[in-house]
């Protein structure tokens, strides 16, 4: 049972608060369970509690003196009310609390959470991690306190758990740490980048999905680009382009998005292409947000680099069809207008493949 509300959120994070600092063990998994929800629910919300002292409060259970269970279940409040991110698979939705997240490093909770790290429980493992990825999300004080503790090998460790929770949290962790080249190459260099590819084989979606992430983010470096493409013999690159078939909009999505920086490295285009990817890309377009579009028309632009493949994409009668419509912003059988990104770069695939007249015969072409 949730400890019973008023709707007077000042009253009720008091009482939240009060039942912290003087509940049972028995009764403080409610209570914490109740901060969550409750700092899920807006913003008016999450500040009622962070300015009542919430944070504060929720501290003093993420100590080894409490139970493990009141360990958990008080990391998980902490993550709610600083971040959605490891709760969404939705970026466009997700909110960081930058107060609490400055707070918390305030608190030693930072340092508190990453010993957690080591516990023999997967569920606090998994609890300290979720929180660790909600702390450093857009948080460059976290990180660097996070570097400082050595927390990225920790969470390294956690990616060969045998518990799917904890690979979830440990692959949300790290994709919030290693936002710059500088993180990435940390986490490269502990030589994990086969255990991301082979978590993103899991038969759980959001596990699947937050491997792809991390990798996405792993490959703003050049060197982890090609690494990744080549990884598992070519098996990473072929199994990315299969879960451009996922029913999973989320997974598809973020495949088409890791494929894009992929072929960013032309040999790695090449490599793409021959996977066929051109063609699940194009069926892609046809049931997906518009943000996704404009990932999978870059995508398919960069497949381009070669007359080769250039001239096999042209041949598509459905991508022909789709950019001759949507570089035309007018409103259609009243649907939505596409977006100005979205009618831009097809605009600009549409010209690569189509070029004019003048310029036939020509090798002529730039990744735009």
């Amino acid at each position: 049972m949730e400890v019973e509300l008023t709707g007077i959120l000042e009253d009720d994070v008091r009482t939240l608060v009060i039942e912290i600092l003087n509940g049972t063990q028995e009764s403080l998994p409610r209570v914490t369970s109740t901060i969550a929800r409750l700092a899920r629910t807006g913003v008016e919300e999450r500040t009622s509690l962070f300015e009542g002292e919430a944070l504060g409060a929720l501290s003093t259970l993420c100590t080894k003196d409490n139970e493990i269970k009141i360990q958990v279940h008080a990391a998980y409040a902490i993550s709610a009310l600083a971040s959605n991110f490891t709760s969404t698979m939705d970026e466009n939705r997700v909110y960081a609390y930058g107060d609490v997240q400055t707070e918390a490093l305030q608190l030693k909770l930072v340092h508190t959470l990453t010993s957690s790290l080591t516990s023999w429980h997967p569920e606090l493992q998994a609890a300290a991690a979720d929180a660790l990825a909600s702390l450093c999300y857009r948080n460059t004080e976290v990180r660097r306190e996070m570097g400082r503790l050595d927390a990225c090998r920790l969470l390294v460790n956690l990616l060969y758990s045998q518990h799917v929770d904890v690979h979830k949290a440990a692959l949300c962790a790290l994709r919030a740490y290693c936002v710059d080249p500088a993180r990435a190459q940390e986490i490269e260099q502990r030589e994990c980048l086969s255990q991301v590819c082979k978590l993103a084989r899991s038969d759980k979606d959001d596990v699947i999905f937050r491997a792809l992430s991390l990798a996405w983010m792993l490959a703003g470096v050049d060197s982890i680009k090609e690494k990744l493409a080549s990884e598992e013999t070519g098996g990473f690159l072929k199994h990315v382009v299969l879960l451009l078939r996922s029913n999973n909009r989320h997974v598809k999505s973020m495949a088409a998005i890791l494929l894009r920086k992929l072929s960013l490295i032309r040999e790695n285009a090449k490599k793409v292409f021959d996977e066929g990817a051109h063609t699940e890309l194009v069926s892609v377009l046809f049931d997906t947000d518009d943000t996704t579009k404009v990932n999978v028309v870059g995508c398919l632009h960069l497949l381009c680099s070669e007359r080769r493949q250039r001239e096999t994409i042209a041949t598509n009668q459905d991508l022909t069809e789709f950019l001759s419509t949507t570089r035309h912003v007018q409103r259609r059988e009243g649907k939505a207008k596409p977006s100005s990104a979205l009618v831009s770069s097809s605009k600009k695939l549409f010209d690569l493949l189509f070029p004019s007249k003048e310029e036939e015969g020509e090798d002529r072409f730039s990744l735009r």
